[in-house]
């Protein structure tokens, strides 16, 4: 038995298919392009993964000192320093950023007791002062 398929035609298929050979070879130049010239090995990917991850709770640290910041600006308020402690000192993260961790739980803290009265403004103020030159420091690659 013998299929002949000269008798069937497909109107539109050489377009559709010159579209597609295009298609493909425009889709190829670009992921060539836009590649990197090989992959990431396993120890890589967790390099750039910790990385991202140091960044971020970088940017964490930087916001509750900034919000620190505030609540010295602004007239003793116990109850938000008390709420800006209890974040500040609940943060967990990378290894790398405990010693930063402890010291901006230690600023609030100290917010906290000035917001108390039990210490001055610019003993608490010192105290986020060493955060933010901390934060600093490490923000300009000297990691």
């Amino acid at each position: 038995m013998e299929l002949d398929l000269s008798d069937i035609k497909l109107p539109g298929a050489l377009p559709a298919a010159t579209l597609v050979i295009v298609a493909g070879i425009v889709l190829a130049l670009l992921g060539r392009a836009v590649s990197p010239d090989r992959l990431l090995t396993w120890s890589e990917w967790q390099v750039v993964k910790q990385s991202r991850a140091y960044t971020r709770e970088l940017d964490v640290i930087s916001n509750h000192a900034n919000r620190l910041t505030e609540l010295l600006n602004a007239s003793p308020n116990a109850v938000r320093a008390s709420v800006e402690r209890d974040k500040a000192c609940r943060l967990d993260g990378i290894p790398a950023l405990a010693g930063e961790r402890d010291l901006l739980c230690a600023a609030a803290n100290d917010v906290l007791a000035w917001a108390q009265g039990d210490i001055g403004q610019g003993a608490a103020a010192s105290s986020v002062e060493a955060v933010l030159a901390r934060l600093e420091m490490l923000g300009s690659g000297d990691e």
